[in-house]
């Protein structure tokens, strides 16, 4: 599992990739929509406290849990009168698809192992076989502490120069 910070850079990836026009680029609330999008997924973590079961990566760390999403988040904004509609629904569904990518390519070692990324087409768990980014260690020491960090330093330094060429390549196209 990467970093809320790894998703949060690769959300906010996401909708500058997806804005039509700097004045979807630069709306804040569209911005902060996407990456809490992005952020979302891991939302699963919360269902072991109601019945004590392990649910992350499961539903919600999949295409279907976007698709859905993406589609609920068009139709509010279609009943909020926003002109963009579709395209909002769009980059909230990638927002949160953005998740599901930055999962599948993560050294995953908590059980079960991989997400269940063709939900609700297959229940099977997916793993990138050579994954670029490291785990979370999701314990508390020291050696976890600076684990932790390293693997955030990490993803910085690969999702970063990500977002820096899709803001100049959107800046450059001057939409």
């Amino acid at each position: 599992m990467p970093t809320p910070i790894g998703h949060a850079l690769f959300g906010l990836t996401v909708h500058l990739g997806a804005a039509e026009g700097e004045a979807a680029r630069l709306d804040r609330a569209r911005a902060l929509a996407v990456v809490a999008a992005a952020l979302a997924p891991d939302v699963d973590i919360l269902f072991q406290f109601v019945d004590g079961r392990n649910h992350h990566n499961n539903e919600t760390h999949s295409i279907g849990a976007a698709v859905m999403v993406g589609l609920l988040a068009l139709l509010w904004a279609r009943a909020r009168g926003r002109i963009d509609a579709g395209r909002f629904g769009l980059a909230i569904g990638c927002g949160w698809f953005s998740h599901v990518v930055l999962d599948y390519l993560n050294k995953d070692t908590h059980p079960p192992i991989g997400i269940m990324a063709l939900w609700p087409f297959s229940d099977a768990h997916y793993k990138f076989p050579w994954p670029p980014l490291r785990d979370v260690w999701r314990h508390f020491s020291f050696e976890a502490t600076v684990h932790n960090l390293i693997t955030t330093a990490w993803e910085i330094v690969v999702l970063l120069p990500l977002l820096l060429f899709v803001a100049h390549r959107t800046l450059r196209r001057g939409h």
